[in-house]
């Protein structure tokens, strides 16, 4: 009889123990879960933050000119009734801008609801800014050569005020425009008969040199 209560005995002292044992891993298990989710946060949280920065000067730089040296003009045309949408894709494609829906989002952000429609001779020169400002102008109803630069001539001026005048001129040149480079054209024999033969109307009447005209 001995025998089996000291067996018994045992049993129930090594019970408690084992369930001691048992019941305190699971704590173990949640200071593990809970320092991984702070973890996942922070690096979430990084992300995020990162994200936003590398995000503000993605946006930045598509605002900025395509090709900031370059001085020649592109042709393209609005259609009437276009979105900002479809006006920034039509950009983008003539290479004016980067990324049209940047240039989409970037209008409705500030409320620039009155571009118009025609053609345009714009340039990649030009910042989103700029190239907004050409469209609330208005474009015209059909495609033209680009205007350089404008320049009045008073009645009775010298073919020296003339050069000096020109020269003064500002505007998008691929060459530098001078007063010595327009007198020398001037006295191009072959420019004079290409361009009476271009404008007869306006130029038939020109008086030659062998006619006394000054041309130095």
């Amino acid at each position: 009889a001995p025998t089996p209560v000291t067996e018994t005995v045992d049993i129930i002292s090594e019970t408690p123990r084992r369930s001691r044992r048992e019941t305190a891993k699971p704590v173990k298990k949640k200071k593990s879960h809970l320092k991984a989710f702070f973890i996942s946060l922070l690096i979430f949280l990084a992300l995020i933050s990162a994200g936003g920065y590398f995000g503000y000067q993605y946006v930045l730089a598509s605002l900025e000119p395509v090709d900031p040296t370059s001085k020649e003009y592109v042709t393209v045309q609005i259609p009437d009734g276009a979105s900002v949408q479809e006006i920034g894709s039509t950009l983008e494609k003539a290479g004016l801008v980067k990324h049209g829906i940047v240039f989409g989002m970037y209008t409705k952000y500030k409320n620039y609801s009155d571009l118009k429609a025609g053609y345009y001779n714009l340039q990649k020169s030009m910042s989103t800014d700029d190239l907004i400002k050409e469209l609330q102008k208005g474009g015209t109803a059909e495609a033209q050569e680009p205007v350089l630069a404008s320049l009045t001539i008073p009645e009775g001026y010298t073919i020296d005020q003339i050069a000096q005048a020109v020269g003064q001129l500002q505007g998008n040149f691929k060459e530098p425009l001078t007063a010595d480079a327009f007198l020398a054209k001037v006295q191009d024999d072959n420019f004079i008969s290409q361009e009476v033969s271009k404008y007869s109307n306006l130029l038939e009447s020109l008086p030659t040199k062998e006619s006394g005209a000054r041309y130095r």
